[in-house]
């Protein structure tokens, strides 16, 4: 009599490892993801900066000057050449205090990392700030 085949321990100890395997790959998978979509919101405040260039040029021919304040429900509107990126939160506000000459913007990913990791641009200090949490209304930079 020859023995073919594997016996039932052999079956559920490869199908226990390759579970773990998944499991951990899968975990890695998500992690991936919500860094793809952190980067989103980078990808979203270099095109803020790109389209406040575009307005303050735009505004200076019409007697305004100074850049934009606007929040993502709007932005797609004030900002020429802007276009929100998926699933992002943001808020643009502008310096009265420098006469509209500077702004800030604060974007998150709702998908990434959520608030939990919020993006600076500060165009007084000529781009984007460290990573940290949006609890306070004071920008990093």
């Amino acid at each position: 009599m020859s023995c073919r085949g594997f016996t039932l321990v052999e079956l559920l100890v490869t199908i226990a490892i390759l579970a773990i395997i998944a499991s951990i790959a899968m975990e890695n998978m998500f992690e991936f993801r919500k860094l793809a979509s952190d980067t989103t919101s980078v990808a979203t405040l270099q095109q803020v900066a790109s389209a406040q260039e575009t307005y303050y040029a735009d505004s200076v021919g019409k007697g305004v000057s100074g850049y934009a304040s606007c929040l993502s429900s709007n932005c797609n509107n004030v900002l020429p050449g802007f276009t929100l990126g998926q699933d992002v939160d943001m808020s643009v506000s502008s310096d009265p205090n420098n006469n509209n000459n500077s702004y800030t913007a604060v974007a998150y990913s709702l998908k990434g990392s959520g608030k939990s990791k919020a993006y600076w641009w500060n165009s007084m200090t000529g781009g984007l700030c460290p990573i940290r949490s949006p609890r306070s209304s004071r920008s990093p930079c």
